[in-house]
């Protein structure tokens, strides 16, 4: 009992502190045009991972484990591929709730 509510707050804790972190801030853009449509697209693609990894819980409460699985993977490649570690460790976290489970 004592280890699985260890789990789940290690996991709460971990949620609520990338839902509570601000925005990164993109590097100086110097005005340019290419750096601001570079920095709009890793923040639209930021959006889409952290919905991908809303849809991964959802559907590991549901107890959709390999479709949640699939979800967490292709937003773990979003954030890494645009260098937001913290979310990555996020979605390892919840990676490892699916095979928890």
């Amino acid at each position: 009992m004592y280890r699985h509510l260890h789990h789940l707050s290690v996991f709460t804790a971990t949620l609520l502190i990338s839902l509570s972190s601000p925005l990164q801030v993109v590097g100086n853009m110097g005005g340019s045009a290419a750096a601001l449509a570079q920095a709009q697209t890793a923040e639209q693609r930021r959006d889409e991972a952290l919905r991908l990894n809303q849809l991964g819980l959802q559907q590991l409460n549901q107890g959709q484990f390999r479709e949640a699985l699939e979800t967490f993977q292709s937003a773990l490649v979003i954030f890494r591929e645009i260098g937001d570690r913290q979310n990555e460790g996020v979605t390892l976290n919840n990676i490892g709730e699916v095979y928890r489970n």
